[in-house]
């Protein structure tokens, strides 16, 4: 089983690698018309793009799985739904990225495109969800300090604030979706420190959680 510090890293490199995309197609010349699916990458380009995002976003569950595993959320209910969440919400949106790689050629207003952005709407929702209950539950927990104790439900909280935006114009969109990917990244470093004072029956397990 991996260590939190494992896990902590691989949702530093998640966040990392989901803000480059981000970046990267909110800028890159576009190759196609914006009533392309693929948009603004040709298909072959549009799978690369769409598979390093699918990482991404793999990579980020295991910061989730970190939380949970640490034991800085506590063991109630809280925490117990906002990690359920959590997980349903970033897997169904890796789910999407792959179902997006079969519509390299769609048009944006085809039914099929129609329906997989539906999923990817349930997929934000639940993704800003389930962080805002499970980070509830970490700042109330109180085995986190500072800053640390409020990460991950900026996260929750963002990305829900953001989900007009995604749905919107699509500059504004990318860049919502870097800001989210960057606040990952700061989730993963959240355990690079020792909490000041760790309840005993909330964190269990913070005593692998320190990085070197």
């Amino acid at each position: 089983m991996m260590t939190v510090r494992t896990l902590a890293r691989l949702c530093v490199a998640g966040g990392v690698i989901g803000a480059a995309g981000g970046l990267v197609t909110a800028f890159v010349p576009a190759a196609v018309g914006a009533d392309r699916f693929s948009y603004p990458y040709t298909p072959g380009w549009f799978v690369v793009a769409q598979t390093i995002f699918l990482v991404s976003h793999v990579l980020v569950l295991a910061g989730v799985l970190g939380v949970l595993r640490a034991g800085v959320a506590g063991r109630g209910r809280l925490a117990a739904w906002g990690g359920a969440v959590s997980v349903a919400g970033l897997v169904i949106l890796s789910l999407c990225e792959v179902a997006a790689m079969f519509l390299l050629h769609a048009s944006m207003s085809s039914g099929t495109a129609g329906a997989l952005n539906a999923g990817y709407g349930l997929a934000a929702l639940l993704t800003g969800t389930g962080p805002v209950l499970l980070g509830s539950a970490v700042a109330r927990a109180g085995a986190w300090h500072g800053w640390r104790r409020w990460i991950l439900l900026a996260c929750g909280v963002q990305l829900l604030a953001a989900i007009p935006a995604i749905a919107g114009p699509f500059l504004a969109g990318r860049l919502a979706l870097t800001v989210w990917a960057t606040l990952y990244i700061a989730l993963g470093v959240a355990p690079s420190r020792p909490a000041a004072i760790v309840p005993a029956r909330t964190a269990p397990a913070l005593i692998d959680q320190e990085l070197p």
